[in-house]
């Protein structure tokens, strides 16, 4: 079968994204640690950094956003679960929002829009490459698309 005909790619949210909760997560740490250290506060207080951390790891796995050869879905929720698909033929647009800061990490947001709304149906915050990624879905919209295989 051709490669392209069987593509999958399935991406959550790059780790790096989250690098305001690490942050959060380093400042909490530091400040329980120095809080210990001079005994205003006991040892245990250290596991409340592991608060963001918990955070970054629950908003990283409520999320699976995939590229296929037919066809772009999403995949949202951790209990309860609701996603979207959208086909290639139908896609009508595709939006990259990069800060300065998610440029200097490689990240980005990509929005998905089909022929039959106005609205963005796929919102993606946070995905490693997106301009990648649009040059990936573009190109399995004209049947250009080339695929390497250690994706």
């Amino acid at each position: 079968m051709d490669q392209q005909k069987t593509f999958e790619k399935y991406m959550r949210p790059a780790w790096r994204g989250f690098v305001t909760w690490w942050l959060l997560a380093v400042a909490v740490a530091a400040l329980s640690a120095y809080l210990a250290s001079t005994g205003k506060a006991p040892w245990w207080t250290l596991a409340l950094a592991l608060i963001p951390v918990l955070v970054i790891v629950v908003k990283r796995n409520m999320l699976e956003f995939a590229v296929k050869h037919d066809e772009v879905t999403l995949e949202e929720g951790l209990f309860s679960k609701k996603s979207v698909e959208i086909g290639m033929p139908q896609i009508r647009s595709i939006e990259i929002h990069q800060t300065v800061f998610q440029r200097l990490l490689g990240v980005g947001d990509i929005m998905i829009a089909s022929s039959g709304t106005d609205a963005y149906e796929i919102k993606v915050t946070g995905i490693e490459n997106p301009k990648d990624i649009r040059e990936m879905i573009q190109g399995f919209q004209r049947g250009t698309a080339q695929v390497n295989s250690n994706d």
